[in-house]
């Protein structure tokens, strides 16, 4: 079966710098139509080809080492990697387990030395390209904090941008926001406060549990100060429109320690038989019989 492996590293910007999923893939199928194989896709979407730990990539060496993938294409080798360490396991991988490299351009033969010398050089330019751009993304994000704007694109939850992309308080989300601080310093534990935004059909910002609520969530956002209108960012400090005064998210804070106590109702599941029927194992008396 042939992998077809597709990565885009960013969102468009109406700036072509690299070939759609959708290209990717279409070119992939088209190679296992003419190698008369079947096909599985592997996608990840806006991850950095310098991680050597992504989830598709994961489940494709899973794939490789069952032996369910014996070829794999990617359109080009950055698609793959831009991470010299990572070629250099692929590369491995495929000695030790027959793999065959496929491109757009054809077969990827390793056993060409002059081929795989290249494949070496194009890795080292692939990560060299990777740690320069990143340096000239983080020079251009500390030249906007040094303006005193704030770089990171996606606002704190209660919060969204202005048409001069300035933080402001979220009309759609604040009341929400008030609602788990209020509850918090009232002593509701964070699973409370998650099971009610969730009867309220609140959407999470978490991509995690289908767009549910969970108390993870809930205490990332009660013990942020990014509410007391304080933003931090590396070593530099904004100023926002704040939620509450330091001296409240205090009381919040406290309250906290409190909280543990008035976590919500877990469902449990009674025994039907408790008390009637013993299990045979020596010893155990009125419990469930399962498997010792």
């Amino acid at each position: 079966m042939l992998g077809i492996y597709c990565r885009k590293s960013q969102k468009s910007t109406g700036v072509v710098t690299e070939r759609s999923i959708d290209e990717q893939r279409l070119l992939g199928i088209e190679t296992a139509t003419k190698m008369k194989l079947k096909y599985k896709v592997y996608i990840d979407e806006y991850v950095s080809g310098t991680k050597s730990n992504r989830k598709a990539l994961d489940e494709l060496r899973t794939d490789i080492m069952d032996g369910v993938i014996t070829v794999v294409f990617f359109q080009d080798q950055s698609r793959l990697e831009r991470n010299t360490d990572l070629w250099s396991e692929f590369k491995k991988l495929r000695k030790e387990f027959g793999l065959q490299f496929m491109t757009d351009s054809g077969l990827f033969n390793l056993d060409d030395l002059v081929i795989e010398l290249t494949s070496d050089i194009i890795s080292l330019f692939n990560s060299f390209y990777a740690k320069q751009t990143a340096d000239k993304i983080n020079k251009v994000l500390d030249r906007k904090a040094n303006e005193g704007k704030i770089p990171n694109s996606l606002p704190n939850y209660g919060y969204t941008k202005n048409s001069n992309q300035e933080r402001i308080i979220d009309p759609k989300t604040e009341g929400y926001v008030r609602l788990m601080f209020s509850m918090s310093l009232e002593g509701k534990g964070f699973k409370l406060i998650a099971n009610e935004l969730n009867r309220l059909g609140v959407p999470s910002p978490s991509k995690r549990g289908g767009n549910k609520w969970e108390n993870t969530t809930i205490w990332r956002i009660v013990k942020n100060p990014v509410y007391t209108g304080i933003k931090t960012w590396r070593n530099h400090t904004f100023t926002i429109p704040a939620y509450f005064d330091k001296a409240y998210h205090k009381k919040v804070l406290d309250r906290l320690k409190l909280n543990t106590t008035n976590k919500g109702k877990s469902i449990t599941k009674g025994f039907i038989a408790r008390g009637v029927m013993k299990c045979s194992s020596k010893g155990c008396i009125d419990r469930p019989l399962t498997a010792h």
